[in-house]
Formats: C-alpha cells, sequence, structure tokens
C-alpha cells in the first residue's frame, strides 16, 4: 500500500554540525503519527532535487513549564525574517499549553488552532501570502 505524500525532508545545522532528516508526518483519527530518521546527504540531496520549493528559517527552541516551544523565524531570499511563528506541542487531549512564556507573551497576536490549514508550512513557503495574512490578522479580519 502506499500512504501518502506527507513526507519532508530536512537540513539543520548547528554549528559544524549539518544532519539530514526523513520526516513522515499524518493526522489519523487517533493522533498524529509522526516518524523522523536521520538520512545520510546523498538522499537528501536526491529527494531536495524533486521539492519545488524549501522554507529557509532559523529555529530557536525555549523550555517553559516542562514544554519546549519552538521559535520559527521565516526566512526571505536574503536572509531577513519575513513572517515568526512560535508552536508547542502538548500532551494528547489538551488543546492549548497552560501559559505561554513570558519572553513571548507580548509578542503573540494570534491563537493559531490545531490544524489551521493557513499557517501550514505549504503557504509559509511564501513571503507574501505570510505577509497578508498578518494584515488581516492586524485588522481584526482573520
Amino acid at each position: 500500500r502506499y500512504i501518502s505524500t506527507d513526507c519532508r525532508i530536512r537540513q539543520t545545522i548547528e554549528g559544524d554540525t549539518v544532519t539530514h532528516e526523513f520526516n513522515f508526518k499524518k493526522k489519523t483519527k487517533s493522533g498524529v503519527v509522526e516518524i523522523e530518521t536521520q538520512i545520510e546527504q546523498r538522499y537528501f540531496d536526491l529527494l531536495a532535487k524533486t521539492q519545488p520549493a524549501f522554507i529557509r528559517k532559523d529555529r530557536f527552541e525555549l523550555d517553559h513549564n516542562g514544554l519546549v516551544w519552538e521559535i520559527d523565524f521565516f526566512l526571505d531570499g536574503s536572509g531577513k525574517p519575513y513572517f515568526v511563528m512560535a508552536e508547542v506541542e502538548v500532551a494528547e487531549g489538551e488543546s492549548r499549553p497552560k501559559s505561554v512564556p513570558p519572553l513571548l507573551a507580548d509578542f503573540v497576536i494570534f491563537d493559531v488552532q490545531y490544524g489551521d490549514k493557513r499557517f501550514s508550512s505549504k503557504n509559509c513557503l511564501s513571503p507574501g501570502v505570510m505577509q497578508d495574512l498578518l494584515k488581516r490578522i492586524k485588522n481584526g479580519k482573520l
């Protein structure tokens, strides 16, 4: 059987260390199934040629109340951020974290609900789409 095309590849650079990862993520009736595994650079390079576009982002992690918040700065071609999004995975059965880290609280302008396709990785590829979303949020039209 073929499952789907819900697969991603990722290159991570931390200092002098470069890693490559293959990721499968699928929402099911019982929850989300996510499988990640390291792959060799040659496989990453082969798969990268099949992708129409890549997201460039800087990611920072912040621990707060036992949860790890991931703050992503989406970068345009010149390396400037055009959108910033923070997300956190909560325990199964919970829909939101108990609190937002104080470091982030003053910057949160919209609470994205799980599964909101407007904030999908595919949409985040486009600075124009994300800037339009940001404008709609600020104008109270979202």
